[in-house]
């Protein structure tokens, strides 16, 4: 039998990562970092204590040796879903370490000649063309090549990873390094007493799931397909990463044809007493998402 491949995961102490620990480790070789330890009674590999905000990189370039695989999942909360409890413009100094983050991690990985690295971006990204757009109904899906327009300093920062990354595949910096750009979906469960009265989030969750299942299969088809070079010849990718949700208007096309992405689960079936429930009730009819609501900040839990 082949050795398995080393994969290192950032953010290793997260719900991401814990995914990915419970259901592929017979397949890959993880190791993990992160700021944090993991928790009591968790059942995921050791994970390193590393500040990868940290300039000096030699504090933590060594847990990138050997790897041929990186997936940057790690993230600094500003505090609240996704810096909701701090004033918008004071999110901008730490997602600006966020991003000297997932510099230093792209650089540790191409220095120590990693093969490919999947980056945690967010469907986030684009929030704006979702807010008035997709639900105003002036547009039914958003592709990965629409230009980008986040609503949010969160999705301001994701997007920057995407663009610093694409220098990595492009070659400038000495050698290209292969990128797939996770645009994470919402890989909560989306349970219909967990949203109150905000039927606009819950209708808009429903069609953003990403579920255990799916999310492991897109990550091990992002690290196991040979060439995932795209018609340029840079071998950079992003993908929405959903599932094969009824509601679903984020385009999965170019995972489907450079991954071989093929998403088994759908969030319409799995709560479907929970929609039936909303229907036959007091509750507003599940339909489309009202215009202008809901949009883009996926429920990540990096």
């Amino acid at each position: 039998m082949a050795d398995k491949r080393k994969v290192l995961i950032t953010g290793g102490a997260g719900y991401l990562a814990g995914m990915l620990c419970e259901g592929l480790s017979d397949r890959f070789n993880f190791s993990l970092v992160d700021a944090v330890e993991k928790r009591d009674g968790d059942s995921r590999p050791h994970v390193a204590v590393r500040d990868l905000i940290d300039p000096d990189m030699s504090k933590y370039e060594d847990v990138f040796k050997g790897v041929d695989t990186v997936i940057h999942l790690a993230y600094k909360n500003p505090g609240g879903m996704f810096g909701s409890a701090v004033p918008p413009l004071e999110r901008f100094p730490i997602e600006m370490q966020n991003i000297l983050m997932a510099f230093n991690v792209l650089t540790c990985a191409h220095s120590a000649g990693v093969r490919r690295v999947l980056i945690a971006t967010s469907n986030s990204v684009t929030s704006w063309t979702e807010q008035n757009r997709i639900h105003s109904r002036l547009q039914d899906v958003i592709h990965p090549d629409d230009a980008p327009f986040p609503a949010s300093f969160y999705g301001w920062a994701k997007l920057s990873y995407e663009q610093l990354a694409f220098l990595f595949a492009n070659g400038d910096i000495g050698r290209k390094m292969d990128i797939v750009s996770m645009r994470i979906g919402a890989p909560k469960p989306v349970e219909l007493a967990n949203y109150g009265d905000d039927m606009n989030r819950y209708k808009r969750d429903l069609g953003a799931y990403i579920s255990p299942r799916d999310w492991r299969q897109f990550v091990t088809r992002a690290i196991e397909t040979d060439d995932i070079s795209n018609a340029d010849g840079v071998p950079f990718i992003i993908g929405y990463v959903v599932s094969e949700n009824t509601r679903r208007f984020m385009s999965i096309e170019n995972s489907r044809r450079i991954l071989d992405y093929k998403p088994e689960d759908d969030a319409e079936v799995i709560w479907a007493e929970d929609i039936r429930n909303a229907l036959a009730g007091e509750i507003p009819h599940p339909g489309r998402v009202g215009p202008g609501r809901a949009g883009g900040a996926s429920t990540q839990g990096q």
